[in-house]
């Protein structure tokens, strides 16, 4: 596990936008096909997941933010993320376009999870976040970057996640974010980019605004698309 100056600075390795250009579009990745259709609209994607939801304040805040980037850059974008599905993943688990493929593996996930909060009960507790920045992960989405505001919280947020990893360990590195927006199927022109930049530049520059993470609201989820999330078990 990174220590919390190892987490810092990967995060701000990522703190640049990055695309990927060709004959002046912006091609987004085949990985964002899996959850969005040649229409703009997401497309069926299952599995179970952990999040932490947010309260309606922050869920406003962070709405805020969507609505500007798309009355700003609304071409770069498949279609709007429902507010109250906004959260912070804390760890995925499984998932696929076809339901029958995991059902299995879902189910073994829950009652996994049941037999290692027995074992290794989350606390209650309050995890003090503020938001970063915002930038594009895999040339799928945009997503605001929260970090913990200091060491405390950083360890408090990994202990969860290492509890969790004993249902499923994952490789990559854990990044604290919630997604913001999905890519055009299609991609965009690099004149659809330069607006996107600029309002992504702006939002950057305002003042950060806290988030705390409560365990009462860390939930077990399953999902069908990105726009609909079904809560099926609190783990605190």
């Amino acid at each position: 596990m990174e220590n919390y100056t190892q987490f810092l600075n990967r995060i701000n390795s990522i703190k640049k936008l990055n695309f990927l250009i060709k004959d002046d579009s912006v091609i987004t990745k085949e990985s964002i096909f899996s959850k969005v259709n040649d229409q703009n609209k997401f497309r069926k994607f299952y599995g179970d997941t952990t999040v932490f939801d947010l309260n309606n304040n922050e869920k406003e805040k962070i709405s805020d933010i969507i609505i500007q980037l798309y009355n700003n850059a609304s071409e770069c974008f498949c279609e709007r993320r429902i507010i109250d599905t906004l959260h912070m993943t804390m760890h995925d688990l499984t998932s696929s376009n076809f339901k029958s493929e995991i059902e299995d593996e879902v189910k073994n996930n829950f009652v996994k999870l049941k037999s290692v909060l027995k074992e290794t009960p989350i606390l209650e507790q309050k995890i003090k976040m503020k938001t970063n920045f915002i930038t594009n992960f895999e040339h799928v989405n945009l997503a605001l970057v929260l970090c913990p505001i200091n060491e405390d919280e950083y360890n408090k947020l990994m202990n969860i996640r290492s509890i969790i990893d004993k249902v499923k360990k994952l490789k990559y590195a854990f990044t604290p974010h919630v997604t913001l927006a999905y890519f055009n199927y299609n991609g965009f022109q690099v004149r659809e980019l330069k607006k996107l930049l600029k309002i992504v530049e702006e939002l950057n520059k305002k003042e950060d605004f806290e988030v705390e993470l409560d365990t009462r609201k860390l939930i077990y989820q399953t999902f069908s698309d990105m726009n609909t999330y079904k809560n099926v078990y609190n783990l605190v």
